[in-house]
């Protein structure tokens, strides 16, 4: 297989499991013995990246996911751009909304 069948096949692939996500269809099911998952259990994921220094003007982002499923495979998030002069009051008017 050439190396552009293969970017290809796993483009179609990710495009394939987000479309099946939109229609309702569970792509993946985390084993509720092997992590010790009970019901109703909510799974997070959260990341901030902050910007290099030779990148002026770049916010930062941060991000939270949290599972809405019993399997851990469906998820709701949120994400934030904070600029450099944003002060902690801008940031938690925007968590009252």
């Amino acid at each position: 297989m050439k190396k552009t069948d293969r970017w290809f096949d796993d483009m179609m692939r990710n495009v394939m499991m987000k479309l099946n996500l939109k229609l309702g269809g569970i792509n993946h099911v985390v084993d509720a013995v092997q992590t010790r998952l009970k019901s109703h259990t909510v799974v997070l994921g959260a990341d901030l990246v902050h910007p290099s220094g030779n990148l002026p003007g770049v916010p930062s982002i941060a991000s939270i996911v949290g599972s809405v499923d019993n399997h851990a495979g469906k998820c709701l998030g949120s994400m934030r751009l904070q600029g450099i002069d944003t002060t902690d009051r801008e940031l938690s008017k925007n968590q009252l909304y």
